[in-house]
């Protein structure tokens, strides 16, 4: 199982799965990519879901 991190300490973790927890503060789609701005108490960081990566079900998981 990924370690669970906070935003804060995400860049020790280059490389590696990992978990975070937190709320989704903003979104927006371009295409084939979702953008994810995800918030926790010590920062926001943007992830990224590229529709070839993932499965259909993920991806429309994202668009939601």
């Amino acid at each position: 199982m990924a370690p669970i991190v906070s935003i804060s300490e995400i860049a020790q973790y280059v490389d590696q799965e990992v978990t975070l927890r937190g709320w989704l503060y903003h979104k927006r789609e371009k295409g084939r990519l979702v953008f994810l701005l995800v918030r926790d108490g010590s920062g926001v960081i943007q992830s990224v879901v590229f529709q070839p990566d993932v499965s259909p079900e993920t991806f429309a998981a994202a668009q939601a």
